[in-house]
């Protein structure tokens, strides 16, 4: 039951129903408190944390996150700790302390150091990351953290990420007055998007 309501927030995520996900993510993770699971009861705090925020319930998301950054190093695992740090970048991005995002995303890069399994986590840190450096105007450093975000995007294998890489690319194109890269990187972003081929 935990699972299949797990699963069932998911998809309700993916399709942009914040207040359904969090409805079938609180039932699942309450399914899995039954069972006295804390590694999924920990991930889905993690998730509660997230959809909070996309609700607009921001100080209620940081202490979700926090509290599921502290399960996952009670169970032993880095990468589960990481995945919240680096949504406690994220918001910090979002809201504007981009000096704490930096921080907190080289934190969880740390953390999931030897989980090459964790492709897509990696590469959002470090896109944080680059737009934590971009909006501090350490460019130099912003870009070789949007390289990296590509780079293992490349790996992955998914439009969409490598997409938000080139839209981070392009914006720092734009910092730098290099207009016609930026919007060449811009439609590198939206061609990859794209459903229709032909």
């Amino acid at each position: 039951i935990g699972a299949a309501f797990f699963q069932a927030s998911l998809v309700a995520d993916r399709e942009g129903h914040w207040v359904l996900a969090r409805t079938y993510a609180e039932k699942a993770k309450a399914a899995y408190e039954e069972l006295s699971d804390r590694v999924h009861v920990g991930r889905l705090t993690n998730n509660l944390g997230g959809l909070n925020f996309l609700l607009g319930k921001t100080d209620e998301a940081i202490a979700l996150l926090k509290e599921a950054f502290s399960i996952a190093l009670d169970n032993g695992l880095e990468q589960d700790a990481a995945q919240a740090v680096s949504s406690l970048a994220q918001i910090n991005l979002r809201t504007g302390d981009v000096e704490k995002a930096a921080e907190q995303a080289e934190h969880a890069l740390r953390l999931l150091k030897g989980h090459e399994d964790y492709l897509d986590e990696i590469g959002n840190a470090q896109l944080v990351l680059g737009r934590a450096l971009l909006q501090q105007d350490r460019v130099d450093e912003a870009e070789e953290a949007f390289l990296s975000a590509e780079a293992s995007f490349e790996q992955l294998g998914s439009a969409s990420h490598r997409a938000a890489a080139w839209v981070a690319r392009g914006d720092l194109a734009a910092r730098r007055g290099d207009d016609r890269l930026a919007a060449h990187l811009y439609r590198t972003a939206a061609e990859a998007l794209q459903d229709v081929r032909f």
